[in-house]
């Protein structure tokens, strides 16, 4: 009787915890960005892709907890249509084929390798975050909103600082102290500002209305300030699609972020910190992502239809950017034709089914529109950023877009339903286990060879790293 309560609590509290696991990523990813760093005495990028590293193995462990110690954990899964499984057959077998190819054929395949597995830790990440928000309540999502507002304080202030103190200066990584780019904070921000307003869910008072309309105010007058042009535009778009998609809450929305945008580029206007002023670049340029989208499109046509290995891009003998700045450029590029059909009949497959599967209550509005938001804005940022493989830009990618599957996919409440099966669960979770622990292996090995050529590196590219993995991105550089 005692074992049994005690087995109970304990299924409870590892239920719990498993449930907020997203909450953790932000406020890890707040505090990360406020001092750690200068505390680990590293760079930035490197510093942020072990935290990942970190991360990733963690929530697996817990979530193999949850599924060992309570199967109501993870309890309830979306009934799949047998009338496509031909087209899930096929998807998977195309995949399979490019992937066993394009590692045969990469330049590098232990790299390749490595670049396979750090994909299939985001698919990996990006279904844990939705199996722990599959049966959210409203404070589930209102937690979420709020440590994704504690973790845009942290380095709102500690940006603040820094721009108090050096103001007026020329370098705008002032302004992003955390970052070593300054288009890896954009490609953070783009999910972070919209998933802000999860913390609006209920019925908020005019204090905490203030103080997310106040934390965005920052960050947008941040990403002005850096000129952002493509987290600005992917905001935008965002924002104008829940506008027309979920009528007066949509507008309401769309309000808030003309205010957020009209306050912060008044105060860029009034409040001058730069030793220039206005813009400096050229908006209608295109920082070279025309050229690199040339380069990828070649490489697509020339290394049909297995593309020319993951991570690739970075050994191709140019020092220059390690990444064609575009997700379906890269994989296209890196992985070649098959993986990318493989990939667009599974998400067709997803597609299919989300309108098929029946649904649970219906979520609040003021739930979907920050997360549809963050899942448009993330998917147009990446058509001109590496997002997805920046380390907290990409664990921001799949935090929206597994809050959005989860939404798209809720776990049904009803008792009939058939639950996910024990077995399979707990397979899939120690096959990602063991991938994580190759990969980190992998990347700890990459980071050696990183670090004893990163002079070299820097002399052949004229002073300019461009990161990958580790700060020194060239594979092929000093090997």
């Amino acid at each position: 009787m005692i074992l049994r309560a005690v087995d109970k609590k304990v299924s409870s509290v590892m239920e719990r915890l498993f449930c907020f696991v997203p909450h953790l990523w932000c406020l890890v990813v707040g505090v990360s960005l406020f001092q750690l760093a200068q505390l680990l005495n590293i760079d930035a990028h490197n510093a942020q892709r072990i935290v990942q590293l970190g991360l990733f193995g963690f929530s697996l462990f817990i979530a193999l907890l949850a599924v060992l110690c309570s199967d109501s954990a993870i309890s309830n899964s979306p009934r799949f249509s047998n009338s496509n499984a031909g087209l899930l057959v096929v998807a998977s077998m195309m995949t399979i084929v490019g992937i066993v190819g394009s590692l045969i054929g990469a330049r590098f395949p232990v790299w390749a390798l490595l670049d396979l597995e750090y994909l299939l830790m985001l698919l990996g990440g990006g279904w844990i975050i939705f199996l722990s928000l599959q049966k959210a309540a409203l404070v589930h999502w209102r937690l979420l909103g709020g440590a994704v507002v504690i973790a845009m304080l942290l380095f709102s202030f500690r940006s603040f600082v820094e721009v108090l103190i050096a103001s007026p200066f020329s370098n705008k990584l002032t302004a992003t102290p955390a970052f070593t780019n300054i288009r890896t904070y954009a490609n953070l921000a783009v999910i972070f500002i919209p998933l802000s307003c999860l913390a609006l869910t209920g019925s908020p008072g005019v204090g905490r209305v203030f103080l997310v309309w106040l934390v965005n105010v920052f960050w947008v007058w941040v990403l002005v300030l850096t000129e952002a042009r493509a987290a600005l535009l992917a905001l935008g778009v965002g924002v104008g699609w829940v506008a027309l998609r979920y009528g007066r809450s949509g507008l309401v929305a769309l309000a808030g972020a003309l205010s957020v945008l009209f306050v912060s580029s008044l105060i860029y206007l009034l409040v001058p910190v730069l030793e220039a002023d206005g813009w400096v670049r050229d908006i209608t340029s295109s920082s070279g992502r025309w050229e690199l989208w040339s380069l990828s499109w070649r490489y697509f046509v020339d290394s049909f239809p297995f593309g020319i290995g993951g991570m690739m891009f970075a050994a191709d003998g140019r020092l220059a950017h390690a990444s064609p700045h575009n997700v379906f450029f890269t994989l296209m590029a890196e992985w070649g034709a098959l993986v990318v059909a493989g990939g667009v009949l599974f998400f067709s497959f997803l597609i299919q089914q989300s309108r098929r599967n029946p649904k649970g209550e219906s979520p609040s509005a003021k739930v979907m529109i920050p997360v549809v938001w963050a899942v448009i804005a993330g998917f147009v940022n990446a058509q001109f950023s590496g997002a997805h493989i920046g380390s907290f830009s990409s664990m921001a990618l799949i935090l929206a877009f597994g809050a959005y599957s989860a939404l798209r996919f809720p776990a049904h409440l009803s008792q009939k339903e058939r639950p996910i099966r024990g077995l399979p669960t707990r397979l899939i979770l120690i096959i990602l286990f063991c991938i994580w622990g190759h990969a980190s292996f992998l990347s700890y090995k990459l980071h050696i060879i990183s670090e004893d050529r990163r002079g070299t590196c820097l002399e052949l590219a004229s002073g300019k790293l461009y990161p990958r993995i580790w700060v020194q991105g060239r594979l092929d550089c000093g090997l």
